[in-house]
């Protein structure tokens, strides 16, 4: 990349923005830019910009004015790279009420509820996790996205995010999902909470070994993940 291109790429967005300031898609494009400038309060600034636009719009609409599925996935991995948790659980609660047959979605899900369990000093998860989850909770159910992270303690928080990771299995098999770079990385978040949740081998097996035989012919590498690695929730707990 040429060393002007951030900055090009920034005039053009802001010149979009002034023709057009009710396009979230800008505001979004320009949260990444901020992003990889390692800017993070202007990310913040630019991605609440694009949430507010289409936050208050009716659930479901066709209105031009919501980002696409995709667009709102990636929307995701960008708040969980600002260690904005809450917001990205607003928004994978509109994309499960939308579409829940989407592994990414579980996925993600996941992930934020790992990032919230983990702890923000050491890094590590809690070791007396909570055996019990208020219903509200679950993971297949409806309503999976908690609405207030601050509501769930690290120690319940591992334990939704296990579930969420059940369910990311279950969906990558029903669907012959080709991403191996998501159930990769499922499998190794959920080798570390096995280590904290030992309960967890009776009746909650993972998705069985034989579609290791799928990853030769994988269409994906996983490299869009490399980002959002679990080094990056060491401060998603004060999120």
């Amino acid at each position: 990349m040429e060393p002007d291109a951030a900055s090009r790429c920034e005039s053009y967005l802001l010149q979009a923005a002034a023709v057009d300031a009710s396009n979230p898609e800008v505001y979004q494009t320009l949260a990444s830019v901020r992003l990889s400038q390692e800017r993070h309060a202007d990310a913040r600034a630019a991605v609440a910009q694009s949430i507010q636009i289409w936050k208050d719009l009716e659930k479901g609409a066709n209105d031009p004015a919501i980002p696409s599925y995709e667009s709102r996935i990636n929307l995701v991995k960008i708040l969980l790279e600002l260690s904005q948790c809450r917001e990205a659980l607003f928004v994978l609660g509109r994309l499960q009420e939308e579409d829940e047959k989407v592994v990414d979605l579980w996925y993600l899900f996941g992930y934020t509820y790992y990032l919230l369990a983990v702890d923000g000093e050491t890094g590590e998860l809690p070791a007396a996790p909570d055996n019990t989850v208020s219903p509200q909770f679950a993971a297949d159910g409806e309503g999976a996205g908690c609405s207030d992270p601050a509501a769930v303690s690290p120690a319940a928080a591992v334990r939704l995010a296990w579930d969420f990771f059940r369910s990311t299995l279950k969906w990558h098999r029903e669907l012959d999902s080709g991403d191996i770079g998501i159930l990769e990385h499922t499998r190794e978040l959920m080798a570390s909470i096995r280590s904290v949740l030992p309960d967890v081998e009776e009746g909650e097996e993972e998705e069985p070994e034989e579609d290791e035989d799928r990853d030769e012919q994988g269409t994906d590498d996983g490299s869009e993940w490399e980002n959002l690695s679990d080094d990056e929730g060491d401060d998603m707990v004060d999120a």
